[in-house]
Order: structure tokens, then C-alpha cells, then sequence
């Protein structure tokens, strides 16, 4: 028999418009559906009131230099005067750079730092604040390298993939529905710019499914991305009489982030008898690098999985089975050229081709007591791609999650799978929501 507690918890935060309701740390009360007097009904799916949600949250963050060598042709200059061919004492061509000349000869990653972390229901690292007056979001992430504080106005920094402005590059189509109603999509995207120049780019995005009543009540998955791009310096490298070869260098730092948020349920509302299945969606982000092990300078890149999940509980037992599908999304490539070139350098075919199937199962222990809700491990993973099947060597696995909802009516979680596609370096950071039938 699992343990137990009765955790209450009752913190109230000043704020613009309001008093701010902390909401969803482990153990702690659900608000459910709030009525006083004759104010709106304040809910998850349409709060009144300033509300501050604990998030379970996974982190990635990388950074590195985004180096391409190129090269530049040297050709006989004119005279800015004349317009003359430049000739020298002896009446030879003088020979000068000619910056359209620029081709992109390799490029690489160096000085590469990978880190990712994924939080428990007791210390979830994030919160999810809610201004309803405002409309406004503020996103604070804790963690020392992918850390965020950064608020969102809706719809000041509303943007969808079907109009003018669309979300940046490296973050996932998830709409779906008619794009002329953006509430039917199910997923919302908000994006701030962060004072990017021709020289510097610095934008975030936030985007999280929209809680209804026909779907999620108490609970929603997000999404975090950040990239940003330092200006570029150029260095010579080697200069010759007919030409000359340089190193340009672009500071690069990415982002990312996976998570749930909502309205937890209290300790002594979780049942402790009896079964469920719960089912929703699934959103994860991973990092691969094909060629890790046999090359420092390899590219490594990120990509999205989206899908959906299925979690079997027994209460009971207090035994959590989760079984993950997706589909891998396009990898994010750096950007090439960075200064205007003749061509570009084409980097290689991912190593888990846009559109493989994913697949995950999980096992977890409920315990109210120690860990606020669930937590367990991966026991396989694996992609599908043109009929053959890639498992993922697992070295590490997380999966922490908790019941949402005012009887457990909804699940939430975040999780993490380290390993490699053998001679590969993966890791898989993600967060899904399910509801019973």
C-alpha cells in the first residue's frame, strides 16, 4: 500500500490586478471551480484571478560556436576615381579581395556545452503565472544554463504558422483545426523578441495546449524555445597573392523546454483503490548527434516529437504504466550561410529521419508522501524509420509526474531519456497530459 499525506498549503502573492493564487504544488489543495458572490466562475479553463502554477519542467540548453571557413578570390582592381584597372609600378594587375566572392569551404561546431536537467513534483524549477486582466504570462524558469523570466501579452506576442509572422525557426507546427479560428487549433504560440539587430538575434517562444472542457480541464503540456545568435566576427586565417581564407564565427546559444502545469490534486483526493487509463498528448525535445564518438567537431541539432500517451494506473498497487508514441519532427540546422556566399554548406542527412515513428514505455510508483505524486524510469525507447527499427541504448531515464483535477481526473509529467542510437549522442526531454474517458 502506498503512503499516504494530507499536505495543505495556502499562499497568496500580490499582483497587478489582483491577489495571485499559488496553484499546483505537490500536495497542495485544488482550487477547482471557484464561486464568490456573484463574480465569473474561476476555473483552469477560464480563470478570473491571477493564478501562479508550479511546473514540472525538463531543460535543455546548448551552446557552442557555429565556425565556417571560407574563402575569397582575389581579382584586379579600378581605380575609385577613373574606373580604370589598377596596374603597379611595373604595370602588373593589382590584385584585391573581392568580398562576392565568398564561398563557404566547411563548417562546424566548436566549443560545444550540452547540459539538460529534468525537475521532480516537489521541486519543479518553474512557474507559470496567469494575469487574466492583463492577459498577460510570465515564464520563469530556475535553472543555471536554459534559466527564463520573461513575460508574454496576449495577443501583443500572439503568432501562429498560417499568418504574416510566424513562430522562429526550431519550433514545432502543433496546430491543428481551421486557421481562421485560432482557439480550434488547440495549441497557442506567443513570441517575444528580445532586441535583435541585423548583427544579434535573440527571440523566445512559449507555447502551450489551451485548456477546454472537452479535453483538458485541470492540467496543459507547454513548450519553451530560445534561440540565440551572437554577432559574427571574421578572422584571416591565410592571405596569398590570388586569394584568401578566413574564419567566421557566430556565438550560438539554444534553449529548450517541456512541461506541465494546472490545478494538482490533493493528496487525500487521489483514490487508493480501483484502476484508470488516462490518454492526451505528448510534446518532447532531443538532441542527436550522429557522430558524437568519432568526431568532437560533429554538429549536434534538435528536434521535436509530437504524439500523444497512454498511462495505465492502478491505485491499488500504486504501479504507473506509460506507453509514449510520436513523430519526429525536421532538425533544426544552423543557418548558412552567415554572411552572403556563393553557396552554402549542406549539412548531412539527419541520423532519425524527419517523420520516424517514435515509441516509449515507462514504469512508475506512486508515493504522496515522498515525491508528491509518481516517479519511475524508461524501460525502452525506440524510432521506426522506412521499416527499421533504431532502439535507443538507455543510460539514464526520469519520469516524474502527478494527478490533476479536484478527484485525479487528469495526469501530468515531465520526463528524460539519455542514450544513443548506438554511436550516437540522444537525449530526449519531453512532458505529456492525459485524462480518463
Amino acid at each position: 500500500m502506498r503512503n499516504i499525506a494530507i499536505l495543505l498549503t495556502a499562499t497568496a502573492l500580490a499582483g497587478c490586478g489582483g491577489d495571485a493564487q499559488t496553484v499546483g504544488s505537490a500536495g497542495s489543495v485544488s482550487t477547482g471551480t471557484v464561486t464568490t458572490g456573484g463574480t465569473p466562475t474561476d476555473t483552469f479553463v477560464a480563470p478570473t484571478t491571477i493564478k501562479i502554477y508550479q511546473a514540472q519542467t525538463a531543460t535543455q540548453s546548448y551552446s557552442y560556436n557555429y565556425d565556417e571557413h571560407v574563402h575569397y578570390s582575389k581579382v584586379q582592381g579600378t581605380d575609385p576615381a577613373t574606373g580604370a584597372p589598377m596596374v603597379d609600378a611595373n604595370g602588373k594587375p593589382v590584385l584585391v579581395l573581392d568580398p562576392n566572392s565568398r564561398t563557404v569551404v566547411d563548417a562546424v561546431q566548436s566549443k560545444q556545452l550540452y547540459t539538460a536537467n529534468a525537475s521532480t513534483v516537489r521541486s519543479p524549477a518553474s512557474t507559470v503565472t496567469y494575469d487574466p486582466r492583463n492577459a498577460q504570462f510570465t515564464l520563469v524558469i530556475n535553472d543555471t544554463r536554459a534559466g527564463a523570466n520573461i513575460s508574454f501579452q496576449d495577443p501583443a506576442h500572439r503568432t501562429d504558422f498560417s499568418g504574416a509572422t510566424t513562430p522562429q525557426r526550431g519550433v514545432p507546427n502543433l496546430e491543428v483545426g481551421d486557421p481562421s479560428q485560432w482557439r480550434t487549433k488547440g495549441v497557442q504560440y506567443l513570441q517575444v523578441d528580445s532586441g535583435s539587430t541585423d548583427q544579434v538575434y535573440d527571440v523566445t517562444t512559449f507555447f502551450y495546449e489551451l485548456p477546454t472542457t472537452a479535453t483538458n480541464n485541470y492540467v496543459s503540456y507547454a513548450g519553451y524555445v530560445r534561440n540565440h545568435y551572437d554577432a559574427p566576427t571574421e578572422t584571416v586565417l591565410k592571405d596569398t597573392a590570388t586569394g584568401q581564407d578566413a574564419l567566421i564565427r557566430r556565438p550560438t546559444k539554444l534553449d529548450r523546454a517541456a512541461f506541465v502545469f494546472g490545478q494538482q490534486t490533493s493528496n487525500n483526493a487521489v483514490p487508493v483503490s480501483g484502476s484508470a487509463t488516462y490518454t492526451g498528448n505528448m510534446i518532447a525535445s532531443m538532441v542527436n548527434n550522429p557522430d558524437f564518438d568519432i568526431d568532437p567537431a560533429a554538429r549536434t541539432y534538435f528536434q521535436w516529437i509530437s504524439g500523444t500517451a497512454t498511462v495505465a494506473v492502478n491505485f491499488g498497487s500504486g504501479v504507473v504504466n506509460t506507453s509514449l508514441t510520436g513523430t519526429v519532427g525536421a532538425p533544426l540546422f544552423d543557418a548558412t550561410p552567415i554572411k552572403p556566399s556563393t553557396n552554402s554548406f549542406t549539412p548531412p542527412a539527419p541520423a532519425i529521419a524527419t517523420g520516424s515513428s517514435f515509441s516509449a514505455t515507462s514504469s512508475a510508483a506512486i508515493d504522496l508522501v515522498k515525491t508528491g505524486g509518481f516517479t519511475g524510469q524508461f524501460g525502452s525507447a525506440s524510432f521506426v524509420s522506412n521499416g527499421v527499427t533504431k532502439p535507443v541504448d538507455i543510460v539514464g531515464s526520469s519520469l516524474d509526474g502527478a494527478f490533476y483535477g479536484p478527484k485525479a481526473e487528469e495526469i501530468g509529467a515531465s520526463f528524460r531519456v539519455v542514450g544513443g542510437v548506438p554511436d550516437q549522442r540522444v537525449d530526449i526531454i519531453g512532458a505529456f497530459i492525459g485524462k480518463k474517458p
